[in-house]
């Protein structure tokens, strides 16, 4: 075989395998669409500097958007604040005058009271006393001397009782003495008082005890 007809062969196998063994595909198709050569269109270089541009135009307009609303909401913080202080010192001012009208109200329910109350004279216990038994119980007339004694009756004494026509135990008194007949039947435990102006003979009160005392 010659080499004109080698060649052949091979020219014919090569286009035999190009054409039925290996279709072409994307990438072929790529390159036949795309340049050719070492040399491309180079990139534009908006591509890579508008997003620094963007950067610096939309951080400060947030930023200055952030601050103006913090500041916008504090100051509405501090005018409900002060609206808010001047609403409740407001009620204190006016709450003064009930205060003022109790002050009054306490002074006129006080004046009564400052009236003077009359007083009872004091029961005068410089007065003769007489104790008379009209029982039989001995030593019932000196108990009854002993109490008036321990109370600040120092002139008291005691005796029978002769000639008194009594029934029960009694308290007689001169005229304008009941006062001092009460105070000494509270201390000997005796309410029934008699008024007598004429068997008391040198005594101030007579006290005749009988079975009841």
């Amino acid at each position: 075989m010659g080499v004109d007809e080698q060649m052949k062969v091979e020219n014919r196998y090569a286009k035999t395998v190009s054409l039925h063994q290996y279709p072409e595909d994307e990438f072929d198709q790529a390159g036949a669409e795309g340049p050719v050569g070492l040399f491309r269109e180079k990139p534009s270089r908006w591509k890579t500097v508008l997003p620094f541009l963007l950067v610096l135009i939309i951080v400060p307009v947030l930023a200055w958007g952030a601050v103006s609303f913090i500041t916008s909401r504090s100051d509405n913080q501090t005018a409900e604040m002060q609206s808010t202080t001047v609403a409740t010192q407001a009620p204190t001012e006016t709450t003064e005058a009930p205060t003022n009208a109790e002050a009054t109200t306490e002074a006129t329910t006080q004046k009564p009271t400052e009236e003077p109350t009359e007083t009872e004279p004091a029961v005068s216990k410089d007065v003769a006393i007489q104790i008379l038994n009209g029982t039989r119980i001995n030593g019932l007339a000196a108990e009854a001397v002993g109490k008036l004694q321990a109370d600040g009756y120092q002139y008291v004494s005691a005796s029978n009782a002769s000639g008194w026509l009594t029934e029960s135990t009694t308290i007689y008194y001169a005229p304008g003495t009941r006062a001092g007949a009460e105070a000494i039947g509270e201390v000997l435990g005796i309410s029934n008082l008699s008024e007598n102006s004429t068997d008391l003979g040198n005594s101030d009160y007579v006290v005749v005890l009988k079975g009841d005392y």
